[in-house]
């Protein structure tokens, strides 16, 4: 697999085979993953309505079907009914499953989303409070080595009000 670098904390998997974009990943040289995560990242770039790119955050590792730090977005005309797709565990959890399960009810986060025009589908709504923002700890809005190469931006805290 060729990797392409893009900056020191960017680099670039063309497009090949059956990949409908190409793949992104955010990390160092000294931080890039195991093969079997970048095929991943491969793989997720030729889902059906995938836009733009398969990207892979800096804690890439290998996950189940879909890598863990990947971020893919597809269009729903096109796709599989999905528009955002993410296994990123962010900066680790704040609040343990359990103890998010009983503060916050699936059922009004989703509502809460909606009425954000966020759209959201969990195979459990236990399963989507247990993944609230607010379950995780709250990380640097960008990260410093990223800085200035291109790859950081500003984003704002969100947290839900939803309970």
């Amino acid at each position: 697999m060729n990797l392409v670098p893009e900056s020191p904390y960017r680099f670039r998997i063309d497009r090949h085979g059956s990949m409908r974009v190409p793949g992104i990943v955010f990390a160092s040289r000294a931080l890039l993953p195991e093969e079997q995560a970048l095929q991943q990242v491969i793989n997720v770039a030729a889902l059906p309505g995938i836009v733009r790119a398969s990207y892979a955050m800096p804690d890439l590792h290998w996950g189940y079907g879909f890598p863990i730090g990947g971020v893919a977005a597809t269009d729903i005309a096109t796709g599989d009914g999905e528009e955002f797709h993410s296994t990123c565990h962010g900066a680790g959890r704040a609040q343990s499953r359990h103890q998010v399960a009983r503060s916050i009810s699936g059922r009004k986060l989703r509502d809460h989303l909606e009425s954000q025009g966020i759209a959201v589908r969990a195979s459990t709504w236990r399963g989507l409070a247990e993944e609230t923002p607010t379950a995780y700890r709250t990380s640097m809005p960008w990260s410093p080595p990223a800085k200035g190469q291109g790859s950081a931006v500003r984003s704002p805290a969100w947290s839900p009000s939803a309970s």
